[in-house]
């Protein structure tokens, strides 16, 4: 979802958010049921304004739940019945500044 807002004088901004959810899954068939199934609850927000001199600037956080799972898995050679996992990303946030001419 997204909302635009114009303030005047040539200066505009959005506040957005997303929502991802997926349902609980095997990650790979040839995984041991020990190997936890992945559910995916992410919600993504930012908040963003604009001028009319070409700045712009956005203030982000991805993964604002702090929601873990893995993204994959495989069976390790290095001893037998393990495994290794590769995890989603974690909460982060970040500011970003651009120009435009």
């Amino acid at each position: 979802a997204q909302y635009d807002a114009d303030f005047g004088n040539g200066m505009t901004g959005f506040i957005r958010g997303d929502y991802q959810y997926e349902d609980s899954v095997k990650v790979v068939d040839n995984l041991p049921d020990t190997f936890p199934e992945r559910e995916v609850n992410l919600f993504n927000a930012s908040l963003g304004l604009a001028w009319e001199n070409g700045f712009e600037a956005t203030v982000w956080g991805r993964n604002l739940t702090e929601d873990e799972y893995s993204q994959s898995g495989f069976p390790t050679t290095a001893q037998a019945g393990s495994v290794n996992g590769y995890p989603n990303q974690p909460q982060t946030y970040g500011i970003t500044v651009k120009k435009s001419w």
